[in-house]
This record gives C-alpha cells, sequence and structure tokens, in this order.
C-alpha cells in the first residue's frame, strides 16, 4: 500500500522532499515510463505484480498496452520497493549532512578489520559488535551512492573491502587458535578463493557481452547467485563468533557451500558462454 506520495525536491541528494496529489505522480511516473520507451523499446519495461491475485488482470492489460512482454510472476515483490525508497529517503538526509558513500564504505573496512582483530584477541562481543556494523555501513553506502552518485571508484573499493573482510575473519580465527583453527580456515579460504574467481571471471565475460543482472538491483559488476552469498556469510561468520569452538565445523560447513556455488556458476558459464560472442564487422 503507498501510504505517502511524494517527489524530490531541491537538487539530488538534498534530502528534502514534497508531497504530491495521485494525478502528479501518475503523471510523472508515466512520463518516466514513456521516455524510456522512447529510447530503449517497450521491451525494456517489465511489470511485476505482488502476492495478490485481484490485480493479475490490470497488470497482463496495463503491459499490453504498453507493448512488453515481460510480466514477473506472483512473488513478494512489494517488500523490495517499498524498502528501497525508505531507505534512499533516510540515506538523503544524510548525504545532505555531507555523509559519502566512500567514506561510509572505508568505515566498514575498519570495522570489518576491528572485528577481525578482535577475533584473534578472543574479545567476541565486541568482534560480533564490529562485524555487525560493518554490515549495517554495507547497506547504507549503496544507499547513499544511489542517493547522491554512483561512482566506478565506490564500486570498486565496496567490492575490495568485502573481500579484505571475507579474508580476514578465517585468517583470525586461524591467528586465534593455529592447532585447531589453521587446516579449516585454509580450507575455507580456498573455497573463498575459487569462488571469488569464478565470480569475477564471469562478471568479466558478462561485462564484455553487455550482460546485466538488474533483478538484483543497479550493481558496478555482474552479479551471478549461489547457494553462499552475503546473507549466508553474515550468519555464519556471526556464527562463529558466537561459538569460537565451533569454527572448525562451520568452516568446513560453510567451505563445502562456497564450492558448491563456485561449481553451479562454472557450468552455468560453460552453457551461456558456449558460443562466440558475435562480433560487429565495419564494411570497407
Amino acid at each position: 500500500m503507498i501510504r505517502r506520495r511524494a517527489t524530490g525536491a531541491g537538487g539530488r541528494g538534498a534530502g528534502k522532499w514534497k508531497a504530491v496529489s495521485w494525478a502528479e505522480a501518475v503523471s510523472f511516473i508515466a512520463r518516466k515510463m514513456l521516455a524510456i520507451k522512447a529510447e530503449d523499446g517497450a521491451e525494456a519495461v517489465a511489470f511485476a505484480r505482488g502476492v495478490s491475485m485481484n490485480n493479475n488482470q490490470i497488470v497482463t492489460r496495463l503491459a499490453n498496452l504498453f507493448g512488453t512482454p515481460n510480466i514477473a510472476s506472483i512473488n513478494y515483490y512489494c517488500y523490495g520497493p517499498r524498502t528501497a525508497a525508505c531507505t534512499l529517503m533516510a540515506t538523503g538526509r544524510f548525504a545532505a549532512r555531507g555523509w559519502r558513500a566512500d567514506g561510509v564504505t572505508a568505515a566498514r573496512l575498519a570495522f570489518g578489520l576491528g572485528a577481525a582483530l578482535c577475533i584473534a584477541l578472543k574479545r567476541d562481543a565486541a568482534a560480533l559488535l564490529f562485524f555487525l556494523l560493518g554490515r549495517l555501513c554495507d547497506g547504507l553506502d549503496g544507499a547513499l551512492a544511489r542517493a547522491t552518485a554512483r561512482t566506478d571508484r565506490g564500486g570498486f573499493i565496496d567490492i575490495v573491502g568485502d573481500f579484505v573482510v571475507y579474508g580476514a575473519v578465517p585468517l583470525a580465527f586461524a591467528v586465534r587458535e593455529p592447532q585447531a583453527n589453521a587446516i579449516p580456515a585454509a580450507v575455507l579460504l580456498f573455497a573463498f578463493y575459487v569462488n571469488g574467481a569464478t565470480f569475477l571471471a564471469f562478471a568479466a565475460i558478462a561485462a564484455k557481452r553487455r550482460l546485466e543482472s538488474l533483478s538484483r538491483g543497479v550493481k558496478s559488476i555482474y552479479f551471478t547467485a549461489g547457494l553462499a552469498e552475503g546473507t549466508e556469510t553474515i550468519l555464519v561468520f556471526a556464527a562463529m563468533m558466537l561459538w569460537p569452538a565451533g569454527f572448525p565445523l562451520l568452516a568446513y560447513g560453510f567451505a563445502g557451500l562456497t564450492l558448491m556455488s563456485a561449481l553451479a556458476r562454472t557450468v552455468l558459464a560453460w552453457r551461456l558462454f558456449a558460443e562466440e560472442e558475435e562480433e560487429t564487422h565495419q564494411p570497407g
């Protein structure tokens, strides 16, 4: 349910909003959609509906009138846009106060490395606190970037920061208890290495072929799904900090899931990239 209708007031990232009528809101959306249709074609737009069945015919008719065949199946699509809108409104206020995405990303990296240090020093409560603060920054920096301006530099340090923290945590457990944790940490790091290689290789070739993964939001690189993703990593790392003695078991189990993700991505790449990319030949 849309409870408030608002549009930005002032420059982008100013964090100011003004209420609009239904007529103004619908007119604004219509102009945006027609501009996309004129520039990229009707097929560039997809229509989705929420869990209720009573709007099925309305959405289908609207998509047909617009001229697109792209209609998403029934699912919980209402939650994502609502959350994104609330986040953008909140982060717009942060941007107006001088907050910038790169600074939040740097803070996220600092919190992650602080968590790793606390793990090595057996300060588990502090480690969990720093780690969760870092994950909070992980959600905030992307929203700030969308509320102000996205840059390739921001995308670069965002990805590198994740890899640094995901490597630092297993290393910290190995330093903490070398006898019990060194081998499990090495296995987990190996799994991260293989998974990261498949992830980045897939993204590089996808970029070459101009593929996009807009279903996961606007990203700096192509994102492929896997069994072990960001949410699973957060949960497993938090479990390790809450149960340090169980690190070997958790590390081996998560390494298995991570390698399965890498294998699935490899199979997908094998099938998707089997054909040679069509080259454009200039006449003469």
